[in-house]
């Protein structure tokens, strides 16, 4: 284990089959750490007090993991910018990355 600072982070490494695959293929498993109720508890504090301070770092182009941000805001941002660029006889350019199998959910 680790130590994080002040306090011992104490967790628990364990393989999960990924559904349909074969349990004979080691790429067929999910590593997935399962944490302690008192470290669950001690980064809650620290997330309730560090996140009036985060979201005034953040950038406002971040909707990811921030509370109330979804894609619908990056889609409407994106439109927004594009249809700004469009009047003004910019070129846009866009590319997207497809993230969905690069997690896995439980």
């Amino acid at each position: 284990m680790k130590n994080t600072g002040t306090y011992q982070k104490h967790h628990m490494k364990v393989a999960l089959l990924k559904p349909g695959k074969s349990p004979d293929d080691a790429v067929s498993y999910c590593p997935i750490s399962l944490l302690s109720t008192t470290s669950k508890l001690i980064e809650q504090a620290l997330l309730r007090s560090l996140s009036d301070i985060i979201k005034d770092i953040l950038p406002a182009e971040q909707a990811g993991f921030c509370p109330k941000r979804n894609c619908c805001d990056q889609v409407a941002s994106l439109t927004s910018h594009t249809e700004a660029g469009l009047q003004r006889k910019l070129k846009t350019g866009i590319a997207l990355v497809d993230l969905s199998s690069a997690y896995y959910t439980i």
